[in-house]
């Protein structure tokens, strides 16, 4: 190799050492003029270095970053972030204001919807309750309806058994409200059954106890041809008052009765002689138990 080539080898060696120290202290004058042109880069640029090694872990030396800057804020940073401070602040305040108010209207309306419910049931209550009374009133009215009419009966029954004590027995046939033949022997009066007497219901049964006026008035005793027996008081021809009705089945209805149904109160027992039920009959349907 002559001395020209390492003349030129050197003379190039120079000219990049020097292009790279003009690089270098370019790079610096430009950092120089954004900071002076913008002093708040570099409290930034440290903040985020701080935050980035406070995350990683590295806490002394996130702390030593933390500790410069407030020496790298401007005096033009501080009075924008504290007012951007003293502004959320106040939004802070005023949110839970908001959110305070909020609640407590959320609270109220939780509250009269309590109360609203709470005044629907004692209402709904309060109606159940006046309606079981009325219809405890209307079945005491019955029944004492129904004392007052068999109290009359028997007054009747008396007076005419004082005047009539010795009834002629006799056999006779005829036909009742409902259209059924009847065959009766028994004491009889103006040729009508009355008093004591048997009769055959034709195709229906047959019964045994107390008449008045061709009709089954008083005491007495049915018994239907499938079986079924009742046993009680008679009015006017039907099931009223005070009686029993034994099924078939073994089971029993023991209560009270008006018009051939089930009505006032009664209990019901099975074949083995237990209560299965108790309660409240109108118009041969269970309202209360």
């Amino acid at each position: 190799m002559g001395k020209s080539s390492i003349s030129s080898i050197i003379i190039g060696m120079l000219l990049v050492a020097s292009l790279l120290g003009n690089l270098v202290l370019w790079d610096a004058i430009r950092h120089q003029k954004q900071t002076k042109e913008f002093p708040e880069m570099d409290y930034f640029q440290t903040k985020r270095m701080a935050d980035s090694l406070l995350h990683s872990g590295q806490y002394a030396e996130a702390l030593v970053l933390y500790q410069q800057l407030d020496s790298l804020r401007p005096a033009h940073l501080s009075e924008q972030l504290d007012s951007v401070m003293i502004f959320t602040l106040q939004e802070n305040e005023q949110l839970k204001k908001i959110e305070k108010d909020f609640l407590a209207l959320n609270r109220d309306n939780a509250n009269l919807k309590a109360d609203s419910l709470n005044l629907q049931y004692q209402n709904s209550q309060q109606v159940r309750h006046l309606v079981g009374q009325i219809d405890s009133l209307k079945i005491m009215h019955s029944i004492q309806l129904n004392n007052l009419e068999e109290a009359e009966r028997e007054i009747n029954q008396l007076k005419f058994q004082q005047l009539n004590r010795e009834k002629a027995v006799s056999i006779k046939s005829f036909t009742n409200p409902d259209g059924i033949e009847v065959k009766y022997i028994g004491h009889t009066f103006n040729d009508k059954a009355e008093g004591f007497g048997y009769a055959v219901f034709d195709k229906k049964g047959f019964y045994e106890g107390h008449w008045h006026n061709n009709l089954r008035d008083g005491e007495g005793k049915y018994y239907w041809t499938n079986g079924d027996i009742y046993e009680g008081q008679y009015r006017k021809g039907q099931r009223n008052g005070e009686g029993t009705y034994f099924f078939h089945s073994g089971e029993k209805y023991v209560g009270q009765w008006q018009n051939d149904l089930r009505h006032g109160e009664g209990k019901i027992f099975n074949k083995d002689g237990k209560e299965t039920v108790s309660g409240v009959w109108e118009k041969d349907e269970l309202i209360k138990n």
